[in-house]
């Protein structure tokens, strides 16, 4: 259970929709969907496995300089976002936003 409070998302990047950026969307550009649950309960594969994954909902909470807790409809978790992978517009609580990242 531990654990699983400490688990962390290491992103690569952060998207929020309709981002200004143009970029390549097609095949192959993110890693696949996934819920806080899911993650949660495959921690140990994902990690292992190195995949590139993505989760959608709120940022809810900054603890310090890098680390945020996360929230979706399945749970929270806490993310680690880089500084410069942050994006150029202002977002809040309320803001929906992409995580492509992985699981650490």
């Amino acid at each position: 259970m531990k654990q699983l409070k400490t688990i962390v998302i290491t992103c690569m990047f952060i998207c929020i929709l309709g981002n200004v950026n143009a970029q390549y969307t097609g095949p192959g550009s993110k890693g696949k969907l996934f819920t806080i649950e899911y993650i949660k309960a495959n921690a140990s594969s994902l990690d292992k496995s190195d995949a590139l994954i993505q989760i959608k909902g709120y940022v809810i909470e900054l603890i310090n300089k890098e680390d945020y807790w996360f929230k979706d409809s399945t749970g929270t978790i806490l993310v680690e976002i880089e500084k410069n992978t942050m994006p150029i517009r202002p977002f809040d609580d309320k803001t929906e936003v992409i995580i492509v990242g992985e699981v650490d």
